[in-house]
């Protein structure tokens, strides 16, 4: 400071505060995961001002029989269910609900094996609607196939094990092909079987696989 020509100092002392944890989020995380698959989580950890800030934290599960999740945030999708991954420090906690489905395949696979099921068991209201879809020549094998179903002197028999079975899975659509043997009265009492192969598609939504048509194979006789 100057006063009449005359300089002199005086002393300013800057206090700052240090840096203390503020705020904490889990950062990169998936809603849905696939059961048997794995992701890495993060906590984002920033002081007073917003900036970054290290630190301790720990990670639980609300139901490890669903997500297992270790001391780094590595999570592991153990089973279909919905659990809650929770990350603590010190005072501040933060927790992110995760779902977990069964594997595509398995969903498609518990589809065809739900349609053989009905088959065999002739429950034509539960095969009529994914049937009755398609062209004209689908909905002609469509109808055969359910005559025999409702018409018990056809005694329709259905092999529930598919064959030759094979599967496409898209994002958001997949079809699953196999054959399987029907066997039923002919006109005259003898047993008439053919090997049949269809096309079951299937439609994602949520998470889950639904199936939504089903296809005879063009060459399907009955």
């Amino acid at each position: 400071v100057s006063v009449d020509g005359k300089t002199a100092s005086v002393p300013v002392t800057v206090s700052t505060k240090p840096p203390v944890l503020a705020d904490l989020t889990i950062g990169d995380y998936q809603a849905t995961m696939v059961a048997g698959t794995r992701h890495d989580l993060t906590a984002v950890l920033t002081d007073q001002r917003g900036q970054p800030l290290g630190g301790d934290v720990s990670w639980e599960t609300s139901d490890a029989a669903v997500v297992r999740i270790d001391t780094t945030g590595h999570a592991t999708a153990v089973a279909p269910g919905t659990a809650w991954l929770v990350a603590t420090a010190e005072e501040l906690r933060d927790s992110v609900s995760v779902q977990v489905a069964v594997p595509a395949e398995d969903q498609i696979r518990a589809g065809v094996q739900g349609f053989l099921a009905a088959l065999s068991s002739r429950d034509a209201d539960r095969v009529e609607p994914v049937l009755l879809t398609g062209d004209e020549g689908q909905r002609k094998l469509a109808a055969k196939l359910l005559d025999k179903l409702r018409g018990g002197q056809w005694d329709l028999q259905t092999d529930t094990r598919p064959r030759e079975y094979t599967t496409r899975v898209g994002d958001d659509r997949a079809e699953a092909v196999f054959t399987t043997e029907l066997a039923w009265k002919g006109a005259f009492g003898g047993r008439k079987r053919e090997e049949v192969t269809f096309v079951a598609v299937f439609a994602r939504a949520e998470g889950e696989w639904r199936l939504v048509e089903v296809r005879l194979g063009a060459e399907t006789k009955l």
